[in-house]
C-alpha cells in the first residue's frame, strides 16, 4: 500500500512507520508540511501511481520553514475534498482528535495501544481493497 505521511517529528515518524510495518511492507512517503505533501500528491496523480492512505498528525507546519499550525490536519481533509481526491485518512495524533471526515483516528500516546489500533486500521484497508 502506497501511504502519504504527514508528520514533522522525526521519533514520531519512526515509530509510526514501524506500526504501519506491522501490517506487512508498505511503502511510506513522509512529508513534514502540507505545502510539500500536497506537491507529493499531485507528482503521485500525474505518474499513474497514487497514495491509497493518508496518514495526518494534526499539528505541523503548512510550508517549509513555517510555524506549527493547529489547523494542519483539518486542512489536508480540506485540501482533498476541494481536490476530489477520496483517499482514506487516518489521523494519528498526540491530539486525541476523532473526524467524521477521517477513516479511523489513533491516539499516539504511551497509555494506549495505538501501535496495534494503528496496524489493524491498515489491515482493513487492505482486506477491503482486494
Amino acid at each position: 500500500m502506497k501511504i502519504l505521511y504527514f508528520e514533522d517529528d522525526v521519533f514520531k515518524h519512526a515509530d509510526v512507520v514501524k506500526a504501519v510495518n506491522a501490517a506487512g511492507p508498505q511503502e511510506v512517503v513522509w512529508v513534514k508540511n502540507m505545502e510539500d505533501g500536497f506537491g507529493k500528491l499531485q507528482e503521485a496523480q500525474q505518474e499513474g501511481k497514487p497514495f491509497q492512505l493518508i496518514i495526518t498528525d494534526m499539528c505541523f507546519p503548512l510550508f517549509e520553514g513555517g510555524p506549527e499550525s493547529i489547523r494542519a490536519g483539518q486542512e489536508v481533509m480540506d485540501g482533498l475534498e476541494k481536490r476530489g481526491l477520496d483517499i482514506p485518512v487516518i489521523i494519528c495524533s498526540s491530539l486525541n482528535i476523532r473526524s467524521a471526515r477521517a477513516y479511523g483516528s489513533v491516539w499516539h500516546s504511551d497509555i494506549s495501544d495505538w501501535d496495534l489500533e494503528l496496524a489493524e486500521m491498515i489491515r482493513k484497508l487492505q482486506r477491503n481493497a482486494v
